[in-house]
């Protein structure tokens, strides 16, 4: 009986304590907490709200958050466990992560505490480190200039003759219509590119001028957008409709009026290529293009989007609001990556 007491006491007097800190009686977790947020990030991209940002924060969650926090419920979380998670994630790394990686983690992490608030599993006065976001500079990405734009352009035709097997000599094709797509709207590789259907491409006429634009619809980092693609990409998109059996009877007026469903880069019966990453270095190895002079870096599929940044900064005064827009981001991340720019944009204003 005493004992019983002094356990009902011992409850009694911890809910007090708990109730004057604004936490529950009733804790989870990270790992619990972890696993909910998850499905709340699958949720939201299933209903396509930032499903590139999401997919980053899942990815970070499972294989690296839960993996060090797992064990420890939100309250004990204090800078210096967090501060020993970025030397965990050096060790891990094999290397000191960049602050964009870092940037990252610290979402992730904001993100499963917001769910345990959200859940009232935590208060939100509970006192709860934070992740720094300061990591190593990364080094200036690697880009093409326009001399080289109109060599690897010249060469596109060249490579996409190569190879003897029907599978090698199509992924050669239908990485140079990547390329060539890449190049003339500054779109992201990868899942915002490679998922494109005939079905998101349409024609936008100028009320003004009647000038008519091609018009692509995106599901990038912030959510889905639109963006218009350069007039050349008009022969892209004809070469392409050329290669369908299924298309090739129709003009591309017609087939953008149609909305076929059917994947814009595919090899054969509309099978989705697994990644242009192999076909593209090949790409740059035979066209001499593989390193960067000025950085020394080996080129990717993104030096493609750097680079249509910097030739519609340089060459066509492209203001940063609307390149922001084209390209899925903000302004201050292009003013970020671009501001030595800025000052030669306005040259002939400043001299």
């Amino acid at each position: 009986m005493e004992y019983g007491v002094k356990a009902a006491t011992d409850i009694y007097d911890e809910a007090r304590f708990r109730e004057r800190l604004g936490l529950p009686f009733t804790t989870k977790k990270f790992a619990a907490i972890a696993k909910v947020c998850v499905k709340d990030l699958t949720d939201e991209i299933a209903a396509g709200i930032k499903p590139q940002t999401n997919n980053d924060c899942i990815r970070v969650i499972n294989k690296y958050l839960i993996s060090y926090f797992g064990n420890y419920h939100l309250e004990n979380i204090n800078s210096d466990a967090t501060g020993k998670y970025e030397i965990w994630l050096n060790n891990l790394m094999k290397k000191a992560p960049l602050a964009s990686t870092l940037t990252i983690h610290a979402s992730a992490y904001r993100r499963v505490i917001s769910t345990a608030i959200q859940k009232g599993w935590i208060s939100e006065h509970t006192p709860i480190a934070q992740m720094k976001r300061t990591g190593a500079k990364g080094r200036a990405r690697p880009a093409f200039t326009r001399e080289e734009v109109n060599r690897l352009l010249d060469y596109l035709p060249i490579f996409a003759k190569g190879e003897h097997s029907r599978l090698a000599k199509e992924s050669r094709q239908v990485c140079r219509d990547y390329v060539e797509i890449l190049l003339g709207t500054g779109m992201r590789s990868g899942i915002e590119s490679q998922h494109i259907k005939w079905s998101d491409i349409s024609l936008h006429i100028d009320s003004v001028t009647a000038v008519k634009y091609l018009r692509i619809g995106v599901t990038g980092k912030a959510g889905g957008r639109y963006l218009i693609a350069k007039h050349n990409i008009k022969t892209v998109l004809e070469r392409v409709i050329a290669k369908y059996s299924q298309l090739n009877a129709y003009s591309l007026d017609r087939v953008l009026e149609l909305k076929p469903n059917l994947y814009l880069f595919s090899l054969g019966d509309d099978m989705l290529p697994v990644s242009f990453c192999t076909t593209f270095k090949h790409l740059m190895t035979a066209s001499g293009l593989l390193k960067d002079s000025a950085t020394g870096q080996n080129r990717t599929l993104y030096s493609l989007r750097h680079t249509f940044a910097i030739l519609e900064l340089m060459e066509n005064r492209t203001d940063l609001h609307t390149l922001a827009k084209q390209m899925g981001t903000s302004v201050g991340m292009i003013e970020r990556h671009y501001s030595k720019l800025t000052a030669v944009m306005a040259a002939d204003r400043l001299a």
